[in-house]
């Protein structure tokens, strides 16, 4: 663990600041995806690994010195919304410097496997990234065992089990589930009380087949009032670091390709009545207007964009990890944050232009790892009796919510986790 204090933050709580008006935090990103599992307070609790937190910003590149060069790199840039950001972001860390003192992030559990972002990272053997001892079923107390389906092996990611499953955990704890695949040694895993976990590809036709068992079906999926999405966006840095064997983290090879997959998700057909729509998104103007052009996905969702929040990663110490107006890297991301219309918009109704800003300020977590909102977004789906979410792409589960993706229970594999007295 960093630092000498081996206090343990209460899980329920991973905001460290928050301003009156709720548009400027302070979050711990560990904290936030171990809060989301439904942890009780008073059991031993079970901390999430992580990364050493970054104490000094990263080295910034020199910037280029041709006019070519340099006029390439700001057609990458999103100019008037980078602007606006830098502005807000240097305003809101310093407001989080007045009110704040002291580390910017909560003590870590790390391992040697966990290196800080942007260091030199060594391939990972499979068998690192599992429990090195073998699981003897038949000695642990109520543990569920779920039966999972073999998939083709070339189809699914590196360093993850080949199978795909969906299931839901109707217990209000924390169920220690083995997971066993064809003739493979059992897996194990944490599952959060009343979550649902869909490992399988991000199409709507798999999700339908699978989930047919766990709702009502009434010709169509089930009906959402939260949506969040972190899409595999291109990325050149990502795609090299794969091909050298220094990340597993999957991505789309092209835009278009992309493009299809979220098209695919039919994601119109499972939103409710006034669902809120949040999408990761980078800085690329070509990704932003896939997202909110007049022909978009925003569009044909029939979603209106109400807020943007920025993820400002920053050092241990408050710093942003690069310059905010570097050009080659910037230290944020952004949260597109929309809701359903009840009725279509006409082609002659001009979008909404009122758009709220927040800034959350977190030192980063394991590569691609972001904060979990579950704390900070719920609040902002209407009532129901019975609101449903839904996170697509998801690495991890979350109490009370669907989890759907390749990977959705990666993190959720007892070698990710530590009790506090480790």
């Amino acid at each position: 663990m960093t630092g000498a204090s081996k206090v343990i933050p209460n899980l329920s709580r991973s905001i460290i600041y928050q301003s009156e008006d709720k548009n400027v935090t302070l979050i711990d990103i560990p904290y936030s995806i171990a809060a989301a599992q439904g942890f009780e307070e008073d059991e031993e609790r079970t901390l999430l690994m992580s990364c050493h937190a970054v104490e000094v910003p990263f080295p910034q590149p020199d910037e280029p010195r041709s006019k070519k060069a340099k006029a390439d790199l700001v057609r990458q840039i999103c100019q008037e919304e980078d602007a606006r950001y830098q502005s807000l972001i240097g305003d809101a860390l310093a407001s989080i410097r007045n009110a704040h003192s002291g580390d910017w992030c909560f003590p870590r559990h790390t391992t040697l496997e966990h290196e800080p972002p942007g260091s030199r990272k060594r391939k990972l053997e499979e068998s690192e990234l599992t429990s090195t001892e073998k699981l003897d079923v038949s000695a642990l107390p109520n543990v569920q065992i779920w039966t999972a389906t073999l998939e083709d092996e070339a189809s699914n990611p590196r360093y993850m089990p080949y199978w795909q499953i969906c299931r839901y955990n109707p217990s209000d704890a924390v169920a220690q589930v083995s997971i066993q695949a064809g003739k493979a040694q059992p897996e194990r895993f944490h599952v959060p009380p009343r979550s649902t976990a869909c490992q399988m590809k991000c199409s709507f036709d798999a999700f339908s087949w699978h989930t047919r068992n766990l709702v009502d079906w009434i010709e169509m999926a089930p009906r959402f009032n939260l949506v969040v999405m972190d899409p595999p966006w291109p990325n050149t840095s990502v795609k090299r670091a794969s091909k050298s064997g220094q990340s597993s983290y999957q991505i789309a090879k092209t835009m278009p390709e992309l493009e299809t997959l979220l098209i695919d998700l039919y994601l119109e057909t499972m939103l409710a009545e006034d669902a809120i729509v949040a999408v990761w998104i980078t800085n690329k103007p070509a990704i932003r207007d896939l997202m909110l052009s007049e022909g978009g996905l925003f569009a044909s969702w029939n979603v209106v964009l109400e807020e943007e929040w920025l993820w400002i990663k920053t050092t241990k110490d408050g710093q942003p990890v690069t310059a905010l107006d570097g050009m080659w890297r910037k230290p944020y991301e952004v949260l597109l944050v929309g809701r359903k219309q009840k009725q279509r918009r006409s082609s002659d109704i001009k979008r909404e232009t009122t758009v709220r800003r927040r800034v959350i300020a977190g030192v980063p977590d394991l590569h691609s790892r972001k904060p979990c909102l579950k704390e900070l977004i719920e609040p902002l789906r209407s009532k129901s009796d019975n609101p449903m979410t839904l996170e697509i792409f998801a690495r991890y589960l979350v109490k009370d919510w669907w989890s759907w993706g390749n990977e959705a229970l990666k993190f959720n594999h007892e070698s990710h986790w530590t009790s506090p007295s480790a």
